[in-house]
């Protein structure tokens, strides 16, 4: 654990008395960039050194500024399904930091997917059949699932055998 990135685990902070009474590890280099100008940009992040590190990805042409909520939704889409069309092994993750806007996301990229045949699409089917969605209702709500959506699991169930962070495919 890093005392600078983790918040102290329960009450009385038993993380900092135990690094205090047996020392700690510390961080010391960075593992997951590869590139020397994103292993900077990160500890310029890490070091609240913000603007220094957007400007690192600024200069690389990987920071693009969008004018409002939907051209900055739009934008994300596109550059997913870009980003998954010419690098189909890969992996790529999509965020934002409201739930309106993940499910924007989220829709939107499976809209494009379903568009190009990658996402099968249809009517309400329960059987199943290929081609069609299946809706079930969640605690979220109710949610539609097509043969090809990847699924995350977000918490642990016996019942089903997942674990939180587990990724399926309908």
């Amino acid at each position: 654990g890093d005392h600078e990135q983790l918040q102290a685990i329960g009450a009385g902070a038993p993380f900092r008395a135990i690094a205090e009474a047996v020392g700690h590890a510390q961080l010391s280099e960075v593992r997951r960039q590869k590139a020397d100008w994103q292993k900077q940009a990160s500890i310029d992040f890490a070091s609240h050194r913000t603007a220094a590190g957007l400007s690192a990805y600024e200069a690389r042409g990987s920071l693009h500024l969008k004018t409002d909520r939907a051209e900055t939704l739009k934008a994300i889409i596109a550059d997913y399904v870009a980003d998954r069309s010419a690098n189909p092994n890969d992996t790529r993750i999509a965020m934002a930091h409201r739930r309106d806007d993940v499910r924007a996301i989220n829709a939107g990229i499976r809209a494009q997917l379903q568009e190009s045949g990658e996402l099968a699409k249809g009517s309400n089917n329960p059987s199943g059949d290929k081609g069609e969605e299946l809706a079930y209702q969640t605690h979220n709500g109710k949610r539609s699932f097509a043969r090809g959506d990847r699924i995350v699991f977000l918490e642990n169930d016996r019942d089903l055998g997942v674990k939180n962070g587990m990724l399926g495919e309908v």
